[in-house]
């Protein structure tokens, strides 16, 4: 196979990888795709930068599923498969009147998944540093201001309405401090969680200077 054909294929793959983010149930269907991606192991040893974003795209995708053959439960299988493919292209980001708000197109992944997942950090903050670099702030808007950040978590009909305090929220932070605010510590934002149900399972982060807190605590619907 040369290049061309190999490039060619990748972006067929890649393709058939996003329909699949949108609405990923049939393990079946991974599967397949996994046996693909598996006997292109010789892409790595190009150095063609047209094919680093597919690459990428796909290792991400290949780690979740090899993660996925090392557990029974399908109820679980199903839940990693939504918490980790982060689709950068469907990441919402918006500023209105200095409230911004990042809309993840899945609930944050669960603390006690990190065991389960290759390269979690990667699989879980490169997606969102991505669509940040892209459609975020060119500069920190909060920089030298206290910031109030809140995470609401919508749960859809898939998804059972657990402790707030389950899910990792730590990377996140780790990447809107290097956007939006000058340290991960404390000291310069503080943090409000809510969940509600909804039509389906997503994540909304909303991050303003702290003097916006009462508009903030409104558009999370807390008031």
């Amino acid at each position: 196979m040369d290049k061309n054909e190999l490039l060619n294929r990748l972006n067929e793959i890649e393709k058939e990888i996003t329909k699949l983010m949108v609405n990923i149930r049939n393990i079946n269907i991974m599967c397949k795709i996994y046996e693909e991606v598996a006997s292109i192991e010789e892409i790595e040893k190009m150095s063609d930068p047209a094919l680093t974003q597919i690459l990428i795209t796909i290792k991400h995708v290949w780690n979740c599923i090899e993660s996925i053959y090392r557990i029974q439960n399908y109820e679980e299988k199903i839940s990693i498969i939504n918490s980790f493919i982060f689709d950068e292209e469907l990441i919402e980001i918006t500023e209105k009147d200095g409230v911004w708000r990042i809309k993840l197109p899945s609930i944050l992944p669960r603390k006690k998944q990190r065991k389960n997942i290759p390269n979690y950090t990667s699989a879980y903050k490169v997606p969102i540093i991505r669509a940040l670099a892209s459609k975020g702030p060119k500069n920190k808007p909060l920089q030298g201001r206290k910031a109030v950040l809140m995470i609401i978590y919508n749960f859809g009909p898939d998804r059972k309405i657990i402790d707030y305090d389950n899910f990792d929220y730590v990377h996140l932070i780790n990447v809107l401090t290097a956007f939006f605010i000058d340290d991960d510590s404390p000291d310069y934002y503080d943090l409000i969680f809510t969940g509600r149900s909804a039509d389906k399972s997503f994540t909304e982060i909303l991050i303003a200077d702290s003097s916006k807190l009462l508009t903030v605590l409104d558009e999370g619907g807390l008031i």
